[in-house]
Formats: structure tokens, C-alpha cells, sequence
């Protein structure tokens, strides 16, 4: 036995074996350090293997989406430059793309079938206008423009009021293009003045096309001449 070995184990051969074999791997149990030299390879699964990726302070972290798993990513200066032809939304394709417009409460706006979208309109200041005119001498019986309007280019124009009087019991009759849409009276023993009002509750007016012509037309069946006056109000949006 050489000098300085230590003492035999009390144990026979075959106790010492049982303890330090591994049934499993067929390998004996044994404490070593391995100090390799020149270069090394360690090989890594997927499947088995993990490495934590930080700073010294923070770790990593990584986000599910579906089957995927992806790295949670901080934009530093507010730009990503994106080079895949698949994510290039300087041309935006409605067979591959699609991108949702929502107001602040998630709700998305809807698009029909055929690309348009509804729209409701709602009351909006504009420029308001008034023509006015005045018209005398008119013959009985005889259908006499007494003011016209037409609706302008580069407008949403609404025809609001129009407001008629004059020295005669009259007919008169609100005109777009030639087409009657409205007709008033007045009576001796009534007033004189009659007012067609376009307006309502939650709209601006009657709605014309650019260069639809609005005329007031009046026909008095008194005898003599009479003298006429009408305003037509409107409103360019």
C-alpha cells in the first residue's frame, strides 16, 4: 500500500461497486473537474436545451401569439425599417391588405361591399346666402319670375327659406329646374307674405346639385298690375 493512500473502505468489493455504478447509463459514479484546452463545441437542442439572453440586470422576454413565440421589442426613435415585400405598406393592396379605422371606442368602420362607405350628415356652419329681389308692374294672369338662385360650384349647397309678399292676392310656386316643388297662397283679409321653409330638425335644407337653378315664380289673378318681393335663403357648406 503505498504511503499516504487512504485507509481500505470497510466495505467488500462488491458493496462499493453496487453504490457507485449507474444502472441506467452502465457507467461508474466518479467527481471530476474538466479543465479543456484549444477550442470546444457544445451542441444545443431546441428541444431540450434553453439559454437566457440579458444585459447582467434584465433578462429577455418573449410574448406567445398563437403558435408562435416572439421577442418583446422596444422601438428606440420611433422608426422600424421594414425591408420584407410581404409588410411594404407604401402600396397597400385590398386583395392582400387590410387595414381597420377605429375611433376611440374600438368601433371600426364599416365598408359595404361594393368600396363605399355611409355617411350621415349633420348640421354644418357654411356661408349663408340671400338673394333678394323685387319685381312691379305684373300683369294679371301672367306667371312672372320674381327671384332665382343657382347653386354654386365647389359647394354642398342647401336651399334653407324662401320669403314671398306682395301688393296682390298671388299663387306662388318654388321651382328647381323647372319642376314645382312647393306652392303657397295669399288672401285678402290674411297676410300678404308667405314663407316656404325647407328646414327641419336634424337637416340644412333641400339639397341641391351643383347648377340647379331655384326660381320663385308668382301669378295674381286681381285686376290691374302688382308689385312683388322674395328672398331666397340658402347655405354653402
Amino acid at each position: 500500500m503505498p504511503i499516504g493512500a487512504p485507509p481500505p473502505s470497510s466495505l467488500d468489493g462488491n458493496q462499493v461497486l453496487q453504490h457507485a455504478f449507474i444502472d441506467d447509463t452502465g457507467q461508474i459514479r466518479v467527481s471530476a473537474t474538466l479543465n479543456p484546452g484549444g477550442s470546444s463545441e457544445v451542441i444545443i437542442s431546441h428541444l431540450d436545451d434553453s439559454i437566457k439572453i440579458g444585459d447582467g440586470v434584465d433578462l429577455v422576454t418573449t410574448t406567445s401569439v398563437s403558435s408562435d413565440v416572439g421577442l418583446d421589442v422596444n422601438v428606440i426613435g420611433g422608426t422600424i425599417d421594414v425591408s420584407g415585400t410581404d409588410l411594404d405598406i407604401r402600396d397597400l393592396n385590398s386583395s392582400q391588405d387590410n387595414v381597420a379605422i377605429k375611433n376611440e371606442n374600438g368601433d371600426a368602420l364599416l365598408i359595404n361591399p361594393d368600396g363605399s362607405i355611409n355617411v350621415n350628415a349633420s348640421n354644418s356652419q357654411g356661408s349663408p346666402n340671400n338673394t333678394y329681389n323685387e319685381i312691379s308692374s305684373v300683369a294679371a294672369s301672367t306667371p312672372s319670375t320674381i327671384v332665382s338662385y343657382m347653386a354654386p360650384v365647389g359647394k354642398t349647397t342647401y336651399l334653407q327659406k324662401i320669403k314671398a309678399s306682395g301688393t296682390n292676392i298671388a299663387q306662388y310656386e318654388v321651382k328647381v329646374n323647372g319642376s314645382v316643388i312647393d306652392k303657397g297662397y295669399t288672401y285678402f283679409g290674411s297676410s300678404l307674405s308667405t314663407l316656404f321653409d325647407f328646414t327641419g330638425n336634424a337637416n340644412n335644407g333641400y339639397l341641391l346639385t351643383v347648377g340647379d337653378l331655384v326660381i320663385l315664380e308668382v301669378t295674381h289673378i286681381r285686376g290691374g298690375t302688382g308689385d312683388f318681393n322674395g328672398r331666397i335663403q340658402s347655405i354653402e357648406v
